[in-house]
C-alpha cells in the first residue's frame, strides 16, 4: 500500500553556488549536508550540478549546521537560522587545499648548486601561473598552488631550460631537482666572398712576412762572496707578453675562418711556425755577499714595437672582416 505524506506549506528551502576560490568557476558534485545543532547525522543533503548550484527543500524553522565538502577542497561550515516558509540563498566559495613544489638546481657537471636560476611554473595548458629565483644555496620553494599538473621549468643565460611536469595531490609537496648543463659559446657563422677570400690571403702574407721571433732566456745570474755588486737587468716581459696575446688572436680568428671557408690549413700553420714567440725569464742568486744593487731597466725595442703594431693592424683587419668592428 502507497502512503503519500504531504510537506507542510510552511517549511523552509536552503539554496546557492558553490565556486573555486582560486578560479570563481563552479564546483559540480560537491557534497552539501543540513544538520540540526549538537548532531551529527544530517538531515538533508545533495550535490551540487554541473553549474555548481544546490537546492535543499522540505526544512522546519530553526537554526541549522550546514556544511559544504568536496575533494581537493577545505571544508567549509556555516550555521544559519531559518524562519517558517522562509527560502534563504546561500552561496559558498571554497578554498583550494594548497600544495608546494620545492627543489635544488645544481650544475651538471661540477654538481655546484646555482643561485639566481629563474623557475617558472605553467599549468597543462601552458598558462603562466608563478615564478621564483634560486636562493644562494639554489634552492626554491613554490607555496600555495592548487591541486593539478603543472610545467616546471628551470632557466638562465648561462644554462640550457631544463622541463618537468609535477602532478601534485591535494595539500602534498612534491619535489622538482634540476641539473642544468652550462650552455656551449659558438663562434658566430662567417661568409666569406671570393673577396674576402683574398683579403684573408693577404693577411696571411704579412703575417709570414713579419717572421717575428722574441728570443726565450732563461738567465741564472750567480752573486757570491761579492760586495759592491751592481746589476742591470733589462725586461720586456710585458711587451713580449702583449705580442703572444695578439698572436693567439688572430690565430683563433683565423682558424675559424678556415672553418667555414675554401682556404688551405697549411698557409695558417705555416705563419704559426714562422712567428716564434717566447717568454723571457731571469734569476739572480746571491751567496754571502753585501751591497748588491740589481737595476731593471725597460728596454724599447724598436722591432718589437714594430711587429706588435702591425700585429694590431692585421688583428683589427681580421674583426672587420666578421664583422666585429
Amino acid at each position: 500500500e502507497r502512503v503519500n505524506f504531504a510537506l507542510p506549506s510552511d517549511s523552509a528551502s536552503l539554496v546557492g553556488t558553490v565556486t573555486d576560490a582560486q578560479t570563481g568557476g563552479p564546483i559540480a558534485g560537491a557534497s552539501v549536508q543540513v544538520f540540526v545543532v549538537n548532531t551529527t547525522i544530517p538531515v538533508k543533503s545533495t550535490l551540487t550540478d554541473y553549474k555548481g548550484r544546490y537546492k535543499i527543500s522540505g526544512l522546519s524553522e530553526g537554526i541549522y549546521i550546514v556544511v559544504f565538502s568536496t575533494k581537493g577542497f577545505t571544508n567549509k561550515t556555516v550555521s544559519i537560522t531559518l524562519a517558517s516558509s522562509e527560502t534563504k540563498i546561500l552561496d559558498i566559495i571554497l578554498i583550494p587545499k594548497l600544495t608546494t613544489i620545492t627543489g635544488v638546481v645544481c650544475d651538471v657537471k661540477t654538481g655546484l648548486r646555482l643561485p639566481n636560476i629563474l623557475i617558472k611554473v605553467f599549468n597543462i595548458h601552458g598558462e603562466f601561473i608563478t615564478s621564483i629565483l634560486t636562493d644562494v644555496n639554489g634552492q626554491y620553494s613554490i607555496c600555495k598552488l592548487p591541486a593539478g599538473t603543472f610545467n616546471v621549468k628551470a632557466s638562465s643565460r648561462s644554462f640550457l631550460p631544463k622541463s618537468k611536469i609535477i602532478a601534485l595531490a591535494p595539500e602534498a609537496t612534491e619535489v622538482a631537482d634540476f641539473a642544468l648543463v652550462r650552455k656551449q659559446i659558438l663562434p658566430p657563422e662567417i661568409i666569406i666572398n671570393p673577396q674576402q677570400k683574398n683579403t684573408v690571403h693577404e693577411m696571411l702574407h704579412q703575417m709570414l712576412t713579419m717572421r717575428s721571433h722574441v728570443s726565450l732566456k732563461s738567465t741564472l745570474t750567480w752573486i757570491k762572496n761579492s760586495q759592491n755588486i751592481k746589476i742591470l737587468l733589462t725586461d720586456n716581459q710585458s711587451a713580449n707578453s702583449l705580442q703572444l696575446s695578439l698572436h693567439l688572436a688572430i690565430a683563433l680568428i683565423l682558424d675559424t675562418i678556415i672553418n667555414t671557408a675554401d682556404i688551405d690549413n697549411s698557409v695558417i700553420q705555416e705563419s704559426i711556425q714562422q712567428s716564434i714567440v717566447k717568454t723571457n725569464k731571469q734569476s739572480i742568486v746571491v751567496d754571502n755577499s753585501r751591497d748588491i744593487t740589481i737595476i731593471t731597466n725597460i728596454t724599447n725595442d724598436t722591432d718589437l714595437t714594430t711587429n706588435i703594431q702591425l700585429l694590431l693592424q692585421v688583428l683589427v683587419a681580421l674583426l672587420v672582416q666578421i664583422d666585429i668592428l
